[in-house]
């Protein structure tokens, strides 16, 4: 049994900590927020010890995996695991500068600890069979994605004017790059609340593979309705995934029939906690095999971080932005 600690209670952070008590193949050994009343509530609704000081959790739990989710001190404190050997899956955002993961990633290569991000989004039969599509030529050469990516305003929100990008808008982007490849220039228009953050946002984009792509984002939705919605399309074929995991469907050009693949109520995903608990089932199984050293949704995550913030610049200056490279 691989013991888990799951440090920083937001949602994301709380719902890997019940994957965590779920998963067969690991053990919850304690939750950490610096908010306590919050650490003691999940603590004793899983019925494992809570803390409101990580370095006294960490002392006590000894654990071999951490979920970091959102925290001031995310940089420092999975470096610190890292070095200790302990393995790292990180929740979105883990700093809004590119840098600071990519100087995370190359220290990765001489650590015993692994380092990988979240990105749950991916994991969903929906997800897989649309890669699978594109990947094997079905949809023909890329033309153009899009991305509807929305939730009501997050716990954590507190006024960052950014949030939205760093937060929603990776998730967004990392669906938009498992189909496109790099993104090279974007362009975004933000709809700001009252306290100048944004909370909504358009954001156009030039693919280094000749395609274009489109993500909209937003704080504004309530999560009763569909949350998301994505559409590739080719010269080929075109294909639209609903809800993240409720269906996809294969639309070829010269065939007046579909191909759909729905989410089964039988063993199926009932609801969107159950992409993180199969990130993490995938995330063990990683670290059970030491075939992490260098995984790719760091790199992934990096170059994610790199199209926000040149959005993020974009819609407060009104520019066409180049992305920067990097990892």
């Amino acid at each position: 049994m691989i013991r888990i600690a799951v440090l920083g209670l937001d949602e994301v952070g709380r719902e890997y900590a019940r994957a965590s008590k779920r998963d067969p193949t690991s053990r919850l050994v304690g939750v950490y927020d610096p908010d306590r009343a919050r650490a003691e509530k999940l603590g004793e609704e899983l019925g494992v010890p809570a803390s409101d000081h990580c370095q006294e959790l960490l002392e006590t739990a000894n654990p071999e995996v951490c979920i970091v989710s959102p925290l001031e001190t995310n940089e420092a404190l999975v470096g610190d695991l890292l070095s200790r050997g302990i393995h790292v899956l990180f929740t979105l955002p883990m700093s809004p500068h590119a840098e600071e993961m990519e100087e995370l990633l190359a220290r990765n290569t001489t650590t015993r600890g692994m380092l990988a991000a979240d990105f749950h989004l991916r994991f969903t039969p929906a997800m897989e069979k649309a890669r699978e599509w594109v990947s094997g030529g079905e949809i023909g050469s890329p033309l153009f994605v899009n991305m509807n990516l929305w939730r009501d305003l997050p716990e954590e929100f507190g006024g960052n004017p950014a949030l939205l990008f760093f937060e929603l808008g990776l998730h967004g982007v990392d669906v938009i790059r498992q189909f496109v490849g790099d993104i090279e220039r974007v362009q975004c228009f933000g709809v700001r609340d009252t306290r100048g953050c944004f909370t909504s946002a358009q954001i156009n984009m030039m693919c280094s593979n000749g395609a274009v792509g489109h993500l909209t984002i937003s704080y504004e939705m309530v999560t009763h309705h569909p949350i998301a919605r994505c559409e590739i399309a080719g010269s080929r074929a075109r294909v639209v995934i609903e809800n993240v995991y409720e269906e996809t469907t294969l639309y070829v050009h010269e065939r007046p029939e579909k191909l759909v693949l729905t989410n089964s109520i039988f063993g199926g995903i009932p609801q969107l906690s159950e992409t993180c608990y199969r990130r993490l089932n995938e995330f063990l199984t990683s670290v059970q095999k030491g075939d992490l050293a260098r995984d790719a949704t760091v790199v992934d995550a990096c170059a994610a971080t790199r199209v926000m913030k040149a959005a993020y610049h974009s819609a407060e200056r009104g520019s066409v932005e180049e992305v920067e490279p990097g990892c």
